[in-house]
This record gives structure tokens, C-alpha cells and sequence, in this order.
């Protein structure tokens, strides 16, 4: 999570389609992501609970608020993720 939530900082997005699951990924995904950086200024990133995502786990959720800016003011975004391994490799796959 820190990982991705650090590739929307910098707007890498060839990170974040890296580590988003294969089912999720559309042919305009690049584009989009990029579009979607502009006028946002991730501000900071709280863990809040973490359940699975071990070394012997296939998947594991991370409950987590961002915080951010746009011109139209300072909020903040909660969500709970659901990441998935597939050998060896960890996969965001959904909101839940």
C-alpha cells in the first residue's frame, strides 16, 4: 500500500499498473492515471489496520486514509484494499 500510495505522489504510473491485478487493467489505464495527477497534491498517508498480507498470505487487505490537495481544498480519501499474490508478487485488486 505505502508503496503505491508513494507511486501516486511521484505519478509513476507504470508502477501503479504494475501492481494492479491483470483483470483490472483496461487498454486506456496509462492515460487515465496520468490525467488523473494533475492539480492533486498527496499530502500524507495513515495505515490504519493491515489483516493478512504475510510472507506465507495469498492476499491480505489494508484499511488506510490519504490525505490530499486540489484547488478546491484539503480531503481526505478512506478505503479498505484487498491485494492479492500471484507468484510471488503482490497485486492491488479492489476497493471493498
Amino acid at each position: 500500500m505505502r508503496s503505491r500510495y508513494t507511486a501516486y505522489v511521484n505519478c509513476n504510473a507504470n508502477y501503479l499498473i504494475d501492481t494492479l491485478h491483470p483483470e483490472k487493467q483496461t487498454a486506456n489505464l496509462l492515460e487515465e492515471l496520468k490525467s488523473s495527477f494533475k492539480g492533486i497534491l498527496w499530502t500524507g498517508l495513515i495505515i490504519n489496520e493491515m489483516a493478512d498480507g504475510g510472507v506465507n498470505d495469498d492476499t491480505g487487505t489494508v484499511n488506510f486514509s490519504a490525505f490530499y490537495e486540489t484547488a478546491e481544498g484539503k480531503f481526505r480519501m478512506d478505503e479498505n484494499s484487498f491485494f492479492v499474490k500471484i507468484s510471488g508478487k503482490w497485486y492491488y485488486k479492489e476497493a471493498m
